[in-house]
């Protein structure tokens, strides 16, 4: 995974140690924070929860954005290319 240009990284600070998984992956861009954390699924997977901070005029266009993003992270785990 590639940091994005101009952020900073923060690891999830629960003292993980090698061989661990991290579950906590955090990171400031110019448009706000951003945190992606896994945890225990339904029994179907892990579940993804992000969260985007940013400014009140650019939450629908963020929303509309991640919604893209995120449709096509998962159309790409389950192995069908869109």
């Amino acid at each position: 995974m590639l940091r994005p240009r101009g952020s900073r990284w923060r690891g999830s600070g629960d003292g993980h140690r090698r061989g661990q998984a991290a579950h906590l992956l955090e990171y400031d861009t110019p448009s706000g924070r951003v945190r992606w954390e896994l945890g225990e699924g339904t029994g179907h997977g892990a579940r993804l929860v992000l969260t985007h901070t940013c400014p009140p005029g650019e939450r629908a266009t963020t929303l509309a954005a991640w919604r893209d993003h995120l449709g096509r992270l998962a159309t790409r785990l389950h192995g069908r290319p869109r």
